[in-house]
């Protein structure tokens, strides 16, 4: 190899270690400061009752990026799963995460899905959720041109705890008890 080949490899691997070392810098200090659920609403008639068949709401995560970089994130899935059955999975496309930001994922589940999940989770007094998908980032020379993306897969299980028919059940032991 001549010379200006070699000088040219030298700047391509400097630059992709460059944004290799942005990512890292962002990946050891992202966090998820919160999550709140907006904009509960009710859809369509669940037939006979004059109930709503759906409830749509948006699941708002602030992520904190407290890094110089901004992370550009071309894709998100995501597959929720509770007590082992598919809740909900989908995708969202092209997020930039610099300093506080928040993101909004529309979700819409049935009323009967929510129910069942609900009577399920206050029987076995709680219920394990598990989130997993993968996070395609798009890995650049310099930080600015794309050379590739890279899908970095993820999962999160949480056991919920739901202590609702104990605590009744102890509040009717103690009223008995004062009879």
């Amino acid at each position: 190899m001549n010379k200006r080949t070699w000088l040219v490899l030298i700047i391509i691997i400097a630059g992709v270690s460059y944004h290799v070392y942005q990512l890292y810098q962002i990946q050891q200090q992202l966090r998820l400061e919160s999550t709140v659920i907006e904009n509960v609403a009710f859809e369509g008639t669940l037939d006979p009752l004059p109930l709503p068949s759906d409830i749509t709401f948006d699941l708002v995560l602030t992520v904190n990026n407290p890094t110089k970089y901004a992370l550009d994130v071309e894709r998100v899935t995501y597959i929720v799963d509770v007590n082992g059955e598919r809740y909900l999975s989908g995708s969202l496309q092209e997020l930039k995460i610099a300093g506080t930001t928040p993101i909004r994922v529309p979700l819409k589940i049935s009323l009967e899905q929510a129910a069942a999940t609900a009577i399920d989770a206050l029987l076995a007094e709680g219920m394990e959720i598990r989130v997993s998908g993968t996070v395609e980032v798009p890995l650049k020379l310099f930080g600015v041109h794309k050379l590739l993306s890279i899908s970095v897969p993820y999962e999160k299980t949480e056991h919920i705890p739901v202590t609702v028919l104990s605590d009744v059940e102890n509040y009717i032991d103690e009223l008995i008890a004062q009879i």
